[in-house]
């Protein structure tokens, strides 16, 4: 979107109709069209390529790593991998080489995520008390016309050591909470259910959890929300205020001081810090930055970091946390969960 990228080859998919079709909509030479990410780690090696890692969450740990050995700069789509065990292993292959690890969260890139960040760190509410993030969908409780349910992806009716929803939409409730207010989470308590047409899997997580600071945070994800399509909000409660942004209206931060004063900051004007940069405004504001922009935003970071990487300079973007440490710190957290529903106790977080 922004130019920092060029698309140079691929494996879009396992069906070979479809990875030749995709590639071709995307005006890559059928030279470097490969039938597994294997066979493209195996060609493109020395390229000088960054790769994109896009594939369900399951496949994640032995591309990752092979990518990893083999000297790629690697952007992994979250999840990095689907347990502790798999983050243990990939952090040892990264401390060992010289290849760069990006994992991209895309709500890290609304303007307004990071004008909130921004704000939070300028010390706007005071010490950070409380947080509160929900995300839920309505995915696992929707019919179709017929009355039928409306089957997902077959990877995400699986869980495996950490629920997949945990792992879709609670990886991004969690790593807000450290974009925004990065505090280590010590203990946590779980509720865990299915509420939703697919009793197999786990669709609804209830979580809260303290943090090493004292931060108290509560979650909740969910794919059993009749009514909500996205429903992303983050509150942040401090001693001197409070702000809330919520997904649906991606362009509004809603701040509120303790003497009851509201106030809506709008992305583009003159009392954003953060957000009036020209690099989130590619269209005026009233043209609502969404969730497309928000990943380049991601990407736009992680292009910096790379650049500057190659050329020996150490860059400082947003993004600079989003390795395999963070992904470890999370999927304990994640796992502390499971381990507090199935017991019905507050859980220490390891590590």
């Amino acid at each position: 979107m922004d130019g920092h990228f060029r698309l140079v080859g691929g494996c879009f998919s396992r069906d070979t109709t479809q990875n030749s079709a995709t590639a071709n909509s995307w005006g890559v030479d059928s030279s470097r069209v490969y039938a597994d990410a294997f066979e493209l780690i195996d060609s493109e090696r020395g390229s000088g390529a960054a790769v994109a890692v896009l594939t369900p969450v399951f496949s994640h740990a032995p591309i990752t790593t092979a990518l990893l050995q083999s000297g790629f700069d690697t952007v992994s789509e979250k999840p990095l991998v689907s347990d502790v065990t798999e983050a243990e292993q990939i952090q040892r292959v990264v401390d060992s080489g010289t290849s760069r690890l990006f994992v991209t969260f895309n709500y890290t890139g609304y303007p307004m995520v990071r004008e909130m960040r921004a704000r939070i760190n300028r010390g706007d509410f005071g010490q950070i008390r409380q947080m509160r993030l929900t995300m839920q969908q309505e995915s696992y409780v929707k019919r179709d016309a017929l009355g039928g349910p409306v089957p997902p992806q077959a990877w995400r009716l699986e869980d495996r050591e950490i629920p997949t929803v945990s792992l879709d939409l609670g990886m991004h409730v969690v790593h807000l909470q450290q974009f925004l207010v990065p505090q280590v989470p010590v203990s946590v308590t779980s509720r865990m259910s299915s509420f939703g047409l697919f009793k197999e899997v786990i669709d609804d997580v209830d979580v809260m959890y303290t943090c090493d600071q004292g931060l108290f945070v509560h979650g909740w994800w969910s794919k059993a929300a009749s009514g909500h399509t996205n429903g992303l909000s983050i509150e942040v409660f401090g001693s001197e205020g409070s702000a809330r942004w919520v997904q649906l209206e991606p362009e509004v931060l809603r701040l509120r001081t303790v003497n009851g004063t509201d106030t809506s900051i709008h992305r583009g004007t003159l009392e954003c810090l953060i957000a009036g940069q020209p690099r989130y405004n590619r269209f005026k504001a009233g043209h609502p930055d969404g969730f497309i922009e928000a990943f380049a935003n991601v990407y736009a970071d992680i292009a910096t970091e790379l650049v500057s990487f190659r050329q020996g300079v150490q860059a400082e973007t947003p993004v600079s946390n989003f390795g395999v440490g963070e992904s470890l710190r999370l999927l304990r957290l994640l796992a502390g969960a499971v381990e507090s529903s199935r017991t019905r106790m507050e859980v220490k977080i390891s590590g």
